[in-house]
């Protein structure tokens, strides 16, 4: 009996082990397939991933010509301000030139004026002085004249000689 226990115990291990490489076989077939499966999972992500980053550098590249141009764009701009600036400073200038040309010509004007009524109202002619041209001196001399048709009339023989600084041109 002992035989037939230890053949049974025998066969009984050899299913035993029958049994566990069978499972051992369809664990690790199950095991292949989990590995196939996270694999092909693994590769499409990685795919995406670098579609994905693809896309990102395009992006990249289309945002950093982007930036040249708006550069560029900026450069332009600065230029055409600062050249604007400068046209607006030399116009300044012109019209403070101007200014006192003008201010100026109404003072010889005002001078003329008083030399003229001076003139009509002696009766022996006088010659006209100019004075110094400087700015500060007319700047203090105000003239308060009026030269009525009336007084021209009464001495229409006088002639006046215009003196040589309202001739000039400054």
């Amino acid at each position: 009996m002992l035989e037939k226990e230890e053949l049974s115990d025998s066969i009984e291990e050899k299913n035993n082990w029958f049994l566990l490489a069978n499972q051992l076989r369809q664990q690790n077939l199950e095991l292949v397939k989990t590995l196939v499966s996270l694999e092909e999972s693994l590769e499409k992500k990685q795919h995406s991933q670098d579609t994905l980053c693809q896309e990102q550098q395009a992006k990249i590249l289309a945002l950093e010509a982007q930036v040249t141009a708006l550069e560029k764009e900026l450069l332009k701009k600065e230029e055409i301000s600062q050249n604007n600036y400068q046209q607006l400073l030399h116009a300044n200038r012109q019209v403070q030139e101007l200014k006192i040309r003008l201010f100026r010509q109404q003072r010889f004007t005002l001078r003329y004026k008083a030399a003229l009524k001076n003139s009509l109202n002696s009766e022996s002619f006088m010659t006209i002085e100019p004075w110094e041209n400087s700015l500060e001196e007319l700047n203090q001399i105000s003239f308060n004249v009026q030269v009525s048709p009336e007084s021209y009339q009464q001495h229409p023989q006088k002639s006046l000689e215009l003196p040589s600084f309202l001739m000039e041109d400054k």
